[in-house]
């Protein structure tokens, strides 16, 4: 008797990592980013005053930035979690984290202490060395998102 197995059951046997962690990893860094993202939609000019004034872009890269990133930020955050062209959205999100990392260390240089534009609305002040290393740990998890091969899950018994 040729009794196939539901293609949910394959397609979970098949292409779920042996190991969650990428699927974590993915998932915590699209909510990272879609905090961060929905955070600062609701005061968009203040961070784009704040993008402006680190002096590091010109004035027209710097305010198109200020006004791109959340946006940016929410459309990679959600891609990420809901696990659509990871890999791709991976790559696409290393500049901003970059920029992220770039910022805060520029901060920390500067002696601020607190970021207050990492999540905006949602969660009003971060101190910077914290928001440096959650950077760090998001540029991990996407690295880990771009290099690390997703092992597939030995199927429980033959398929008949």
């Amino acid at each position: 008797m040729n009794v196939r197995k539901p293609i949910l059951t394959h397609v979970v046997n098949e292409w779920v990592p042996h190991k969650g962690y990428l699927t974590i990893a993915r998932i915590l860094a699209g909510a990272v980013l879609i905090l961060a993202g929905a955070g600062k939609l609701p005061e968009r000019m203040q961070f784009v005053d704040v993008v402006i004034k680190y002096h590091v872009l010109p004035y027209p890269i710097a305010f198109g930035y200020g006004v791109i990133l959340p946006w940016l930020e929410l459309g990679i955050g959600l891609l990420l979690v809901l696990g659509i062209y990871t890999r791709l959205v991976a790559l696409i999100s290393l500049p901003v984290i970059f920029s992220f990392i770039v910022a805060n260390s520029i901060s920390l240089s500067k002696g601020k202490v607190v970021c207050t534009s990492c999540f905006g609305e949602i969660i009003l002040a971060v101190p910077t060395p914290v928001a440096l290393a959650a950077d760090f740990v998001l540029l991990g998890f996407i690295l880990s998102l771009l290099w690390l091969k997703c092992e597939p899950l030995e199927p429980k018994g033959k398929m008949a």
